[in-house]
């Protein structure tokens, strides 16, 4: 008999492949880790830059405000862009210049290097940098040459030599540039036009007045609907307007960019003289007549007239914001007593030295204002309401070249912006357009309904001033490897500023002349309304 034995089966080689594989598992875990920590301190290396970027970008916006500031603080001031003298650079016809008191020459509130001054007419660029761009506005295929694109000179942001280690160069370190542009928006059509004074406790007025048809620049669209006024009351920003309605489609969005606004605010102070204008009612004292609008500089109205009042004379108030400063907020007697300018806003204003490059957009911007002349009426009675093809007439007259011609007076010289309401109602512009148009043909003068300048500029001297007191900033800044130049980050931001009664130094009634030293050079404060960082996608 035979017996058998179990024998071991032989595993040999195991053991090795298996520290192969642990190994190889550990050679991958190892290697992961140091993907993870290389990856880690690139991250943290990009939110380094991202910082610095950011800060170089606050640093722009911080010196766009001051600039601001000084430059259109004080009541007495004009404002227009660049394409009102009309020989700029396709992409510096949007820069925002400033015309001071007793000066010919404005400040352009855009970024410069030092001891180079901006210049609006220069073809060569240094370090340019473009904060207005395909993305935010309707900018062709060639953008250089493209007046809706914005462009501005970047300013390097250097550190003393001895606090780098090791830095031998004689020249100190840059690290970083910044840039800015102050964006005018008085010189657009207000798309949102409310009257604040209806929420006062108190307030019993029924006010009635002439609008610019903005409608028309969005593609015809009626704004006046309930349902678009309630829509349109919650927006708070110009992009948020493609939550309204389809009509404000991102296409017409980029096409109005330059051309129309949220609602611009101005204070309602006398740009001539300085201080704030008086306000009177329809039954005192006229601030027009036919013929000029002298007082128009200096008074307002605070209440309208009933609508069927015949009285060429009379003009309807504009609506108005409140201006309500922190731990106050002001009665019905502030806002129509003799202090009203000092509590209130006009809504929808619209600077009249807004000059757009593009005819076409020109013609439809003044189109929508002269939409607020379209009803007219005499003293005897007569009414005349004008027809779209009259209305279109007249903004095809309205052009950049009659602006930028038309004389007052020594303030207003050729390329030079108006500087008072009183000269843009004393040049023959209007007079010219009519003239030009067939309104009038078939009447004379003696005729019922014969249409004069006067009878246009009531409808819209309510409207119109000589400055802007509401802006859009935008500033770039970047963060650069000091020995090798590389960009290392890039940010972008943008904040809208308004302008209020309220002076720098608060010591100062608004309603009374500046007397202390940093209101008399900084005048009205600026305050920062709204911010928003911007991406590349947005500009």
């Amino acid at each position: 008999m035979t017996s058998s034995r179990l024998r071991p089966i032989r595993r040999r080689g195991f053991a090795l492949v298996l520290v192969v594989v642990l190994l190889s598992l550990l050679v991958v875990l190892l290697v992961g880790l140091a993907a993870l920590a290389r990856l880690e301190t690139r991250t943290e290396e990009n939110r380094r830059d991202l910082a610095t970027a950011r800060r170089h970008a606050l640093l722009g916006l911080g010196q766009a405000l001051g600039a601001l500031q000084r430059a259109a603080g004080p009541d007495v001031a004009a404002t227009a862009t660049a394409a009102l003298p009309g020989n700029a650079e396709p992409n510096r016809t949007r820069w925002t210049g400033v015309w001071r008191q007793g000066e010919s020459d404005p400040v352009w509130l855009v970024s410069s290097p030092d001891g180079l001054a901006p210049n609006p007419t220069a073809a060569a660029w240094l370090d340019p940098v473009t904060l207005v761009g395909p993305a935010s506005a309707d900018v062709g295929a060639t953008p250089d040459a493209d007046p809706d694109a914005v462009r501005v000179e970047t300013v390097p942001i250097a550190v003393p030599g001895s606090l780098w280690p090791g830095w031998t160069d004689p020249a100190d370190p840059v690290i970083g540039r910044f840039a800015y542009w102050v964006g005018d928006e008085g010189v657009k059509v207000s798309t949102i036009v409310p009257d604040e004074r209806r929420a006062l406790t108190g307030f019993d007025g029924s006010p009635v007045w002439p609008q610019p048809e903005a409608g028309l620049l969005w593609g015809g669209v009626d704004l006046s609907t309930a349902a678009r006024v309630d829509a349109l009351g919650k927006i708070e920003a110009y992009s948020q307007l493609g939550y309204v309605d389809t009509a404000f489609s991102p296409a017409r969005l980029r096409q109005n960019f330059h051309r129309v606004t949220t609602t611009a605010y101005v204070v309602v102070a006398d740009a001539a003289q300085g201080g704030v204008k008086t306000p009177v009612t329809p039954a005192g004292d006229h601030p027009y007549a036919p013929g000029g609008v002298a007082g128009h500089d200096r008074r307002f109205l605070v209440t309208t007239p009933d609508p069927e009042v015949t009285e060429p004379r009379t003009l309807p108030a504009a609506r108005f914001g409140v201006r309500r400063p922190v731990g106050a907020t002001p009665t019905v007697a502030d806002v129509s007593g003799a202090a009203a300018a000092a509590h209130l806003l006009v809504a929808g204003a619209f600077n009249l030295n807004a000059i757009d490059p593009d005819g076409a957009g020109q013609r439809l911007v003044w189109r929508s204002l002269v939409g607020a002349a379209r009803r007219l009426t005499w003293a005897d009675g007569t009414v005349r309401v004008l027809t779209d093809g009259e209305l279109d007439a007249l903004a095809t007259e309205l052009t950049a070249a009659r602006f930028q011609a038309a004389y007052a007076g020594t303030d207003k010289v050729h390329g030079a912006p108006f500087r008072r309401l009183t000269d843009f109602a004393a040049s023959s512009l209007l007079d010219d357009v009519l003239a030009a148009t067939s309104i009038n043909v078939g009447r004379t003068p003696a005729s019922p309904d014969y249409v004069t300048a006067d009878q246009v500029l009531s409808r819209l001297l309510p409207l119109l001033t000589v400055r802007s007191d509401t802006f859009r900033l935008r500033a770039y800044g970047d963060a650069r490897n000091p020995v090798t130049g590389a960009v290392l980050g890039r940010a972008w931001c943008e904040a809208w500023v308004q302008r209020v009664p309220d002076y720098l130094d608060p010591a100062d009634d608004p309603a009374s002349a500046p007397s202390r030293p940093d209101n008399v050079a900084g005048g009205r404060r600026f305050l920062v309304t709204s911010f928003r960082w911007l991406t590349t996608a947005d500009i």
